[in-house]
């Protein structure tokens, strides 16, 4: 799934008692998946709308957020069992402790929006992957090429340096070329945690979604994070 992995401890597979981090989840997730097209980006989403819910989801707001079918939604939730990141509650399922810990995790190091200001030239949705953590410029070309690879039908890298947010290829700003998409960004709840940006386009806008999630998640994994 992954170009790069990360040699760290197994985890057991409950998940209790372990630091989170992507690198034991993505282990975790290609251990239970099988062949269920679940991504990476179904994770995230799960495990964030969850917590953001007070660590409570039932199937029809799984199917809706991650938009997935019935039947594929019952697969993801069973392999996120398996996981023990959820269990069984009152119709619906629940986060438990390591459910809650990769969450909160996760919400740390990524934050996302779905982007109304898509650049003149593009066609389909924007969705943006705020980056938490740190930005390593020679992965640049990577990054790219891993959001076409999700499945993504344009990638936009960006860098917030100080109070701007730069293209890191020629450090020129991009309010001067795009103010509205440069408000967007600014005024979204992540910004100020950011430390760059990863925006995917697509025609269908789950796909910009995942693909922007799938990579940033890839990013942390490569970095053993």
């Amino acid at each position: 799934m992954h170009s790069m992995r990360w040699r760290g401890e197994e985890p057991s597979p409950s998940g209790e008692g372990l630091l989170v981090r992507w690198s034991h989840l993505s282990n975790e997730l290609e251990r239970v998946r099988g062949r269920a097209n679940i991504r990476p980006g179904h994770l995230y989403i799960v495990l964030v709308t969850a917590h953001r819910r007070g660590g409570m989801i039932s199937r029809y707001l799984l199917m809706r957020e991650a938009s997935l079918t019935e039947a594929s939604s019952r697969t993801l939730m069973k392999k996120m069992v398996a996981m023990g990141l959820f269990k069984p509650y009152k119709g619906g399922h629940l986060l438990t402790r390591y459910g809650r810990r990769a969450a909160e995790y996760l919400k740390e190091r990524i934050g996302e929006l779905g982007i109304a200001s898509v650049p003149r030239g593009i066609k389909g949705y924007g969705w943006a992957a705020y980056m938490c953590t740190e930005f390593h410029r020679e992965m640049l070309i990577k990054l790219r090429d891993s959001v076409i690879r999700h499945g993504g039908d344009a990638a936009l890298i960006l860098e917030k340096t100080g109070d701007k947010i730069v293209f890191p290829e020629s450090g020129e700003e991009l309010e001067r070329y795009h103010p509205d998409l440069y408000r967007e960004l600014r005024e979204a709840e992540p910004y100020g945690r950011a430390r760059f940006i990863i925006i995917s386009y697509s025609s269908e806008r789950t796909m910009a979604r995942l693909s922007s999630l799938d990579s940033g998640l890839e990013y942390l994994e490569a970095l053993g994070l």
